[in-house]
């Protein structure tokens, strides 16, 4: 799925980079002048431009004639977070920090509803001005296989490994010999009482 405000084709023909080679995509007038900083967006050079998304190269847009650098660009300037979704505010570490706690379907449908009714601003808010949905599923945390379980009636703490491919019930504190039981809603001991969730959800939340 694409939003309907930036007009993505995967039939769109690329342009490289200049200085890092990478192939890129064309981007809008529209686009550059929504993200290039005053003054300089009222005088970009006529010509067919590109946008180049390697973060290590300086250049952020350019045609056969002109390079207008990142530093230039307001979703570059200091200070910035590196963003995931920029029409609705979802930086990388955000999404990070909701696919390891189990929040990622929540985000992410969100923003699919808000695109599929046309309120998105891909195409003046995204330095590319192309949709962001595709961004999701490619920033994905490892799979956490260790987590801090902590008892709920000592406060003992200590590191377990959890299971890959089940849910874990059960689990005795080694201090009080509690018997631990998931809370209501969750899947096991580890996304009650742990300090990440169990592999199965984290599975389940990197597949959205």
């Amino acid at each position: 799925m694409s939003c309907v405000c930036c007009h993505t084709s995967s039939k769109t023909i690329r342009m490289q980079c200049p200085e890092c080679g990478r192939n890129c995509v064309p981007v809008s007038l529209r686009t550059m002048l929504h993200q290039v900083c005053a003054p300089e967006n009222r005088y970009i050079a006529g010509g067919d431009y590109a946008y180049c998304a390697n973060r290590d190269c300086h250049i952020g847009y350019f045609s056969a004639s002109n390079r207008i650098p990142k530093s230039s660009l307001r979703a570059f300037q200091p200070g910035q977070r590196k963003m995931l979704c920029h029409c609705f505010d979802i930086s990388e570490s955000a999404w990070r920090t909701a696919l390891a706690a189990g929040r990622a379907v929540a985000m992410k449908d969100f923003v699919v509803q808000q695109t599929k009714a046309g309120l998105c601003a891909c195409e003046t808010r995204n330095p590319s001005g192309r949709c962001c949905l595709a961004f999701f599923n490619k920033w994905r945390t490892p799979m956490i296989t260790e987590s801090t379980i902590t008892c709920p009636v000592c406060g003992h703490r200590k590191k377990e490994i959890m299971p890959d491919d089940t849910c874990q019930w059960f689990y005795e504190c080694e201090q009080c010999h509690a018997l631990l039981k998931p809370k209501d809603g969750d899947c096991c001991v580890f996304c009650s009482y742990g300090d990440a969730p169990c592999p199965p959800v984290q599975k389940r939340t990197s597949s959205v």
